[in-house]
């Protein structure tokens, strides 16, 4: 996977930007190599799989291609991305969530972002305050104060204290 310098370039505030400097692009645009050839846009339009030959995507690799999908709302792009995480043999971490967890809220959905979040609690993997507060900047977005509330007390309770976000 590269970053195709001749398309975007890296903006240190997070926002990749044409090669004019001129609007927001939105996510960089990134390469993936099938074989010898390169493929524009991601797996999904060469047909296989994300691969490099000889390079092993890790859990910083897909949460990066979550979070990139997220960012420009292609949430279903970035929970195919989560799935084949478990089929590619990477353990999802609370970063992992966390990144599905505020794609979800961002897009409304926040009945799926909370059952992810009942899903790292079955799993036993301990929220961060990240992960509070994109639940419950979504919980209070969709006007879900009552639930949003008690999700502030299971941070008191879990000594997860909150933060000036929350």
């Amino acid at each position: 996977m590269v970053i195709d310098p001749g398309r975007s370039q890296w903006d240190p505030g997070g926002a990749a930007r044409s090669p004019a400097g001129m609007g927001r692009v939105g996510a960089a645009q990134v390469r993936f190599s099938v074989g010898s050839r390169w493929h524009p846009g991601g797996p999904e339009q060469s047909g296989s799989q994300l691969s490099i030959p000889g390079v092993k995507p890790d859990i910083v690799t897909y949460n990066s291609l979550m979070d990139g999908y997220c960012l420009v709302k292609e949430i279903n792009k970035a929970s195919s991305i989560f799935n084949t995480m478990a089929e590619s043999g990477v353990t999802t971490d609370v970063q992992s969530y966390t990144v599905m967890i505020n794609g979800f809220c961002k897009v409304k959905m926040v009945d799926e972002a909370l059952n992810l979040y009942k899903e790292m609690c079955c799993r036993k993997i301990i929220l961060n305050v990240v992960t509070y507060n994109s639940l419950i900047d979504g919980l209070c977005k969709s006007r879900r104060i009552s639930y949003a509330f008690e999700l502030v007390d299971e941070m008191h309770g879990r000594e997860q204290p909150p933060d000036i976000f929350t």
